[in-house]
């Protein structure tokens, strides 16, 4: 009974106080993996894609997570909706989940480098998120006072804001491709009995929400990227200018280079066969 009081007293003295919120946060960035140090590094002024390409996905290692909530069930089945939506481009050959023990929280760029170009991949997607969970207690939580008013009276407003953020870099040169997030906000009311089971509900809740904000938006930055690239930049004016080669013109060129003729080498040769085809069908004449 004591503990019982102690949690009546709790709850009743945040009520009377105002709308003070407890709240719960879990985060994990790129920009802090990628930065540890806090300085952005400028990518070079090109940048060269080689098709089909290889993405490597993973979440961005560090940050916080009171108590484990985001669970790695819940980040793997995040993962696998992300590298789908590459799998519906068709200029990915494949799309892969970067294993995690590879990856350290203040590696850099250098430590996702390494570990993505270990597994072949060209390109690699970093997803962030940052979740946070209010509680605040409303009027009716005066009711507290009753033993039956802690288990029966939802007394406390639950509120949970997630963000998910998938950033898409280049491995060569660093640069930022294009990037998508998604977004919700989760509201549920609660008794001081049942708030842990609520807030985990509610966390996984934002979590699958956001995601599918994150995978309708994503679809739509791959395929402004596509439009951008045709047109030679990034992200449109003022940002790094792209090249993209496909594996046909890489091969041809490599057989150019081991002795077979390139173009311009064929175009000399044609023309002096056509010059000695004419003088000897002159001295026939």
């Amino acid at each position: 009974m004591s503990a019982r009081v102690c949690i009546v007293l709790l709850v009743l003295g945040s009520a009377l106080g105002g709308c003070t919120a407890i709240q719960d946060h879990r985060r994990a960035s790129a920009l802090d993996y990628l930065y540890p140090k806090g300085r952005v590094e400028a990518p070079i002024k090109e940048v060269k894609l080689q098709l089909p390409l290889r993405v490597g996905v993973a979440f961005a290692p560090g940050g916080v997570d009171p108590g484990g909530a985001f669970s790695e069930p819940q980040r793997r089945e995040i993962l696998k909706r992300v590298t789908a939506a590459f799998g519906e481009v068709p200029e990915v050959q494949f799309v892969e989940v970067l294993p995690t023990h590879n990856l350290d929280p203040k590696g850099g760029f250098e430590n996702l480098q390494q570990t993505a170009e270990m597994y072949g991949m060209t390109l690699a997607a970093l997803v962030s998120f940052d979740q946070i969970q209010f509680q605040t207690p409303r009027k009716v939580s005066l009711l507290y006072w009753t033993l039956i008013g802690m288990y029966f009276v939802e007394g406390e407003q639950l509120e949970t804001h997630t963000l998910l953020d998938a950033n898409v870099f280049d491995l060569g040169s660093r640069a930022l491709l294009f990037s998508g997030s998604g977004s919700s906000i989760v509201r549920d009311t609660s008794t001081p009995v049942e708030i842990d089971e609520k807030h985990r509900a509610s966390s996984v809740l934002g979590f699958e929400r956001a995601t599918d904000d994150l995978i309708q938006n994503l679809r739509l930055s791959l395929n402004a990227f596509r439009e951008h690239a045709k047109r030679g930049t990034v992200r449109g004016m003022g940002t790094p200018r792209i090249q993209v080669q496909s594996e046909e013109v890489v091969t041809a060129a490599s057989h150019a280079g081991a002795g077979a003729l390139g173009p311009i080498e064929g175009i000399a040769v044609a023309g002096l066969i056509a010059v000695a085809s004419w003088r000897a069908w002159r001295r026939r004449g």
